[in-house]
C-alpha cells in the first residue's frame, strides 16, 4: 500500500493553539518559514524566546524524527560546546505528538529551540 503524501497546511493561529495545548508555549507571534515537504513555522513568546514549530508531512514516520532528536541530545551531551537546537518536551513528557488537520490527516508535531543564523532559502546559490 502506498501512503499518500499530505503536506501540512495549518494556519499560524492553529499552530499557536497547538503549541499552547501540547507544549505549554504561550506564543505571541507565529509566522510561516520556507518549507519543502513539511510545514515549519517560527514562534516567539512574550520574552522574545524563539522556537521552530515543525509539522511533518503525513507520510513521515515517528522513528526518523525520534532518531533526529536522539542525535541532537547525544551531541549536546558529548559536545557541549556545540550550539544546537534542542527538542522541547511536551505536556505528556515526550517530544513528538500527533495532531489532526482540519481535513482529518494525522501529522507529527514537534518544537525545537531556535538556532540563530541564516535560512538556506536566504543563501545565494554559488555555482563553480
Amino acid at each position: 500500500m502506498v501512503v499518500a503524501e499530505i503536506p501540512p497546511k495549518f494556519t499560524c493561529e492553529r499552530v499557536r493553539d497547538l503549541a499552547r495545548a501540547h507544549f505549554g508555549l504561550a506564543l505571541t507571534q507565529v509566522t510561516d518559514l520556507v518549507s519543502y515537504d513539511d510545514q515549519n513555522l517560527l514562534g516567539v513568546d512574550a520574552a522574545g524566546t524563539r522556537y521552530v514549530l515543525k509539522l511533518a508531512n503525513s507520510r513521515e514516520r515517528r522513528l526518523p524524527l525520534e532518531a533526529q532528536h536522539a542525535m541532537l541530545q547525544h551531541l549536546a551531551h558529548t559536545r557541549p560546546a556545540l550550539t544546537l537546537p534542542r527538542p522541547v518536551v511536551n505536556a505528556d513528557g515526550g517530544e513528538i505528538c500527533e495532531v489532526l488537520s482540519d481535513e482529518g490527516h494525522t501529522h507529527l508535531f514537534r518544537v525545537l529551540t531556535f538556532l540563530e543564523g541564516r535560512f538556506l532559502a536566504e543563501v545565494e546559490s554559488k555555482s563553480s
